[in-house]
């Protein structure tokens, strides 16, 4: 149920980075990132769905059965076109997030590596899945620690922006 909320808020997230970066040359390569994240997005929520509504559905009826013959269903449900659907989501979603981290790197406008962590960890989504525990949740902090980079970065620079406007003239703020 988390991945599907983060995968969600994915967009309109980078979207938020995108219209931040309006007018400088950043703003075409983050265009493209808010678009394949939302494609990878579409592709990858309904195995989530699968995941999380078909197994749960599955798990009560072997309850209700004393059974665990439904059970044989999980491979059914998590492979398929469904799964290539998955890995190629994704995929897109490593993309949007590489073009991400290129034009944060190249705008000028925020830290360099800013929009490492996160491109690193979302390119990491697929083998993570072959992680033990420990591995997987590193991973989801690695995730989480480039999503809320990126985010104190944009507050800041929307911080400094109100400033700029509420005292034009003043000199004391970077004028990017």
């Amino acid at each position: 149920m988390l991945a599907i909320v983060a995968f969600t808020l994915l967009s309109p997230g980078l979207l938020g980075l995108q219209g931040s970066l309006l007018g400088t040359r950043a703003e075409r390569p983050l265009f493209v990132a808010v678009v394949l994240s939302m494609i990878g997005t579409g592709f990858t929520l309904p195995f989530y769905g699968g995941e999380a509504y078909g197994l749960h559905a599955l798990g009560q009826e072997a309850l209700r059965q004393h059974s665990d013959s439904p059970l044989g269903l999980v491979d059914v449900i998590r492979s398929g076109p469904g799964l290539v659907m998955f890995l190629a989501g994704l995929l897109l979603i490593a993309a949007s997030a590489i073009a991400t981290a290129t034009a944060l790197w190249c705008s000028g406008c925020y830290p360099k590596a800013s929009g490492v962590p996160f491109a690193v960890g979302m390119s990491l989504y697929i083998p993570q899945f072959f992680g033990a525990q420990p591995l997987r949740i590193a991973h989801g902090l690695l995730v989480a620690v480039g999503c809320v980079w990126m985010a104190a970065c944009l507050w800041r620079r929307e911080q400094l922006n109100a400033n700029r406007q509420a005292a034009p003239g003043r000199g004391d703020y970077d004028a990017s």
